[in-house]
């Protein structure tokens, strides 16, 4: 299980378009993993906040990737009546899901991990943002120096 200042693991995910979302592939910006499930219903009120965030972040900011904890057609039918423009990922949730080996001890839904461009975890949090607290969260980090390049 790792924690902030640990380097992430090898993680990887299949995407709805079959393709495949790789974490590793994404360094060199910082990344917010979002993990999710269409039955949760902060993370439904949180997906627009998020959808908001990324679109804000442009081509050099944080990159948001959601990780549905979910079925392949629970997630289908989901984004079908709300839609979001970030990168959505799958994943069964099991007791050593990807949340758990990334810090999600309680397995609380929705949880967010913050990475910086080097990968590795600066936060951490269980619950839902705000757009607010979302912006705070990630600046904080960013002023920091935790993760720009």
């Amino acid at each position: 299980m790792v924690g902030v200042g640990d380097s992430v693991p090898a993680l990887s995910w299949p995407q709805l378009d079959g393709t495949t979302a790789e974490l590793a592939a994404l360094r060199g910006r910082p990344v917010l993993i979002n993990y999710w499930a269409s039955w949760c219903g902060p993370c439904i009120k949180e997906m627009p906040v998020l959808d908001a965030f990324a679109a804000e972040q442009g081509e050099h900011g944080v990159q948001v990737l959601g990780v549905a904890l979910d079925s392949e057609v629970a997630v289908r039918e989901f984004l079908a009546k709300l839609p979001v423009d970030y990168r959505i990922a799958l994943e069964i949730p099991s007791a050593d899901d990807s949340s758990v080996r990334m810090g999600n001890r309680q397995s609380v839904l929705p949880f967010s991990v913050l990475i910086d461009a080097e990968g590795k975890v600066t936060a951490q949090k269980a619950g839902s943002f705000s757009h607010k607290a979302l912006a705070q969260w990630t600046s904080q980090a960013v002023h920091q120096g935790n993760l720009a390049k």
